[in-house]
C-alpha cells in the first residue's frame, strides 16, 4: 500500500481491476476433471477458487493511506470456440510456466472437453474494480 500511495500524485486514484469467471456446471465439472489429471497444481484455480474476492478494499481502507474505497462490478459474457479458449488459457501465467509437453497435453484435453460440449463454451465474467483516492498528505 505505501508504494502504491507514493506513486500517485496528491488526490490521485488507485484503480484495481480483475476478472472472475463462471462456466456452466457440466463444463466446469468436466474441466475440473481434466485439471485434476493433467495439472493438479492448477486444479484449484481452474475450479473456481479465482472467484473468491480478494480483500484489497479492506486492506486499502485500513491502510490510512487512501480515502474509503469504492467497489464496482461489471457483468458481461463471451462465448469461446475451442481454439480461442486454448489461446486464452495459454496466456495465463500459471499455464505459461508449465513444461511445454504438459501444457500441450492439458490444452488438448481442455479442447476435447469443449468439443464434447458442442465446440464452444459460454463464459460469464464479472470484472471487479476497486477505486481508492490517495489521502491528501
Amino acid at each position: 500500500m505505501p508504494k502504491a500511495a507514493a506513486l500517485l500524485r496528491p488526490g490521485g486514484t488507485l484503480a484495481l481491476f480483475w476478472n472472475s469467471t463462471e462456466l456452466d456446471g457440466d463444463v466446469q465439472n468436466d474441466l475440473d476433471a481434466v485439471y485434476r489429471t493433467r495439472a493438479p497444481d492448477l486444479a484449484r484455480a481452474a475450479s473456481g477458487e479465482r472467484r473468491r474476492e480478494p480483500t484489497y478494499a479492506n486492506d486499502l481502507d485500513r491502510s490510512g493511506l487512501f480515502e474509503p474505497s469504492v467497489a464496482r462490478d461489471y457483468a458481461w459474457a463471451r462465448r469461446y470456440a475451442r481454439d480461442a479458449w486454448a489461446e486464452l488459457i495459454q496466456t495465463q501465467s500459471d499455464h505459461v510456466v508449465l513444461e511445454p509437453e504438459r501444457r500441450v497435453a492439458l490444452v488438448r484435453a481442455v479442447g476435447a472437453v469443449i468439443d464434447s460440449h458442442g465446440g464452444s463454451i459460454a463464459v460469464a465474467y464479472s470484472t471487479h474494480a476497486i477505486f481508492a483516492r490517495v489521502t491528501a498528505g
